[in-house]
């Protein structure tokens, strides 16, 4: 698998519709949010994190889907510079269905 770069996104991590679906469950607490991925591991299950100006960012495991709180996920250099709108990522569930992925 491709090492993530800084331009990656949910979409452009080729992620299986199980990860997409978990991120999106979660993205409904957020929905006023946009979503990065991080940039550190393989891309098979990034962490991810929900953000918006001023607040702390809520950072999930990509694999758990279960919050994270430890200080080390906030380091910005581990996190995408792009991101995603909760009805990108809607539309990319939508995407995916239809595509049968």
């Amino acid at each position: 698998m491709a090492r993530l770069t800084k331009e990656s996104t949910v979409a452009s991590v080729h992620p299986s519709l199980d990860y997409v679906l978990g991120l999106f469950k979660n993205f409904y607490r957020f929905k006023d949010r946009s979503v990065r991925v991080g940039v550190t591991g393989t891309g098979q299950s990034p962490h991810y994190r929900f953000e918006i100006s001023q607040e702390q960012p809520a950072c999930f495991d990509g694999r758990t889907r279960k919050e994270l709180f430890d200080g080390q996920e906030l380091i910005e250099k581990n996190w995408s510079e792009k991101t995603m709108s909760f009805s990108e990522i809607q539309d990319l569930v939508r995407r995916m269905r239809l595509s049968g992925a």
